[in-house]
């Protein structure tokens, strides 16, 4: 098994997590297409940092993984379709029950330790469109993990998330002085914690998921919508 492959299997648990809420960014006006998240994040550079993401981020190899998912049909909910920018696609989990548990991951690779990891975009829920969104499960509250391994030892970072119930990206932020600088082989897993009911079906859906990124050297304040 790969370094990747058991980064996200086994990640470790070094302390408490830290509370994340969203941040209050200007929403894009209608469905949180790839255009208007793009926007979203121009936004928020603009407002402090320059901000890049992973997926997305040239030369970075990936690899999507998860507990379980779905195949209804000839349609198959698989972990990748929460990191491909896609509003309309999302993983959903196949637990008997809400999901509790279940997890989704991202695992990469970065050899220049140019970029820290800024925060996090999160489009919760199966966000194709409002009737879709509201007969699901949606993530209530969620444990991300963030964790790098290099020859000088592993860095590793939980944060507890704490979702709005909406269709719109939410955006959270690391505080400055906890980023970690992305080198080596490293892996990000967001795992459901407890979830808003949807009205007809238990399974839990993620539209989204991505990791932001900022330059290491980057010593610029990171004010977002008016924040210090």
């Amino acid at each position: 098994m790969s370094t990747l492959m058991l980064l996200s299997l086994c990640l470790a648990d070094p302390s408490e997590a830290v509370v994340l809420e969203p941040i209050p960014v200007v929403q894009p006006k209608g469905a949180p297409t790839e255009r208007r998240i793009t926007e979203l994040l121009d936004d928020i550079s603009e407002a402090g940092d320059d901000l890049e993401t992973i997926p997305s981020h040239p030369n970075v190899p990936v690899r999507f993984t998860g507990s379980s998912w779905q195949t209804w049909r000839d349609r198959v909910y698989r972990p990748a379709n929460a990191f491909d920018l896609d509003y309309r696609t999302a993983w959903v989990e196949n637990d008997r029950d809400d999901g509790l548990g279940e997890w989704v991951a991202l695992d990469f690779e970065r050899a220049g330790g140019d970029f820290k990891a800024w925060g996090f975009l999160v489009v919760s829920g199966f966000a194709k469109n409002n009737y879709m969104f509201r007969r699901n499960n949606r993530p209530r509250r969620a444990t991300l993990t963030l964790s790098c391994k290099n020859p000088t030892g592993t860095s590793t970072q939980r944060f507890d998330l704490r979702l709005r119930d909406g269709r719109m990206p939410q955006v959270f932020r690391v505080p400055a002085e906890m980023r970690i600088v992305l080198i080596g082989a490293c892996a990000l897993r967001l795992t459901v914690d407890r979830v808003y009911r949807g009205t007809h079906y238990r399974d839990t859906s993620l539209a989204e998921l991505r990791l932001l990124l900022c330059r290491a050297n980057d010593l610029r304040g990171i004010g977002v919508s008016g924040m210090p």
